[in-house]
């Protein structure tokens, strides 16, 4: 109930770290999924779990750089 209420009561974020996906689903409502270090997919707890596509919005003063490496990683990437 604290994780769930928090946010809301003081204004703040918190960050769960954890492998039990069910214990997740009860009080996040954004998400990251990571494997072995690399971002699988972000975005908000209802879009991920209905296998919607996900998204990652990078800002930055190297544009191509970025766009090249999250190519070569798989990313689509869209500007």
């Amino acid at each position: 109930a604290l994780i769930r209420e928090l946010p809301q009561r003081a204004g703040c974020t918190i960050f769960l770290s954890s492998h039990l996906l069910a214990e997740v689903e009860q009080v996040a409502t954004d998400m990251a999924l990571m494997w072995e270090g690399r971002l699988l997919a972000q975005g908000r707890l209802a879009d991920i779990l209905s296998g919607g596509e996900a998204v990652l919005e990078v800002e930055t003063d190297r544009a191509d750089e970025a766009a090249a490496l999250l190519s070569q990683a798989g990313c689509t990437v869209a500007r």
